[in-house]
């Protein structure tokens, strides 16, 4: 049994409640490293440089509605999405359980345009990938506990710049 438990979680595209169309909503970032050596160093190291790779998001839609498709494509294909759920966490040293909610909003372009497919169930499955330029997550007891904003040039907790 995982001692992690995640309930109740939604996913918002541009403010409209997916619920039981998003099957998986997942954002990948990685670190940019610098490759240093020197003298009196025994071999080459890569170490962090205080950047992020070019960061992506997918979005796992399982039943595609016609109306969805002018919310994700829009003007431009921004999409604001919100993913949202409850997390409990067991304590093993108290035997207490602590609740709290977790947002994540993430801000980016779509990357391919989501026209329906139909398949032998009569859904409409399709992933989107997204070109993230925010990402935050937060909880209800601490605030803002990550955040990456590439268009305001911020980072929480801070980077090395």
């Amino acid at each position: 049994m995982s001692a992690v438990i995640w309930r109740q979680n939604r996913v918002y595209v541009n403010d409209n409640d997916m619920v039981g169309r998003i099957d998986e909503a997942s954002v990948e970032i990685k670190r940019l490293f610098t490759e240093v050596s020197g003298m009196g160093m025994p071999a080459k190291a890569k170490v962090p440089n205080g950047k992020f790779d070019q960061m992506t998001a997918k979005l796992k839609i399982n039943n595609l509605a016609p109306g969805d498709i002018p919310r994700m494509v829009n003007a431009d294909g921004y999409l604001l999405i919100k993913m949202r759920g409850d997390v409990h966490l067991p304590n093993v040293l108290t035997g207490k359980i602590a609740d709290d909610g977790y947002t994540s909003r993430l801000g980016g372009w779509v990357e391919n345009i989501p026209l329906p497919a139909i398949n032998n169930e009569h859904k409409t499955e399709l992933e989107v990938t997204i070109n993230v330029m925010l990402i935050e997550v937060s909880t209800a007891q601490a605030g803002v506990v990550f955040l990456i904003d590439n268009v305001n040039g911020i980072t929480i907790p801070p980077t090395l710049n």
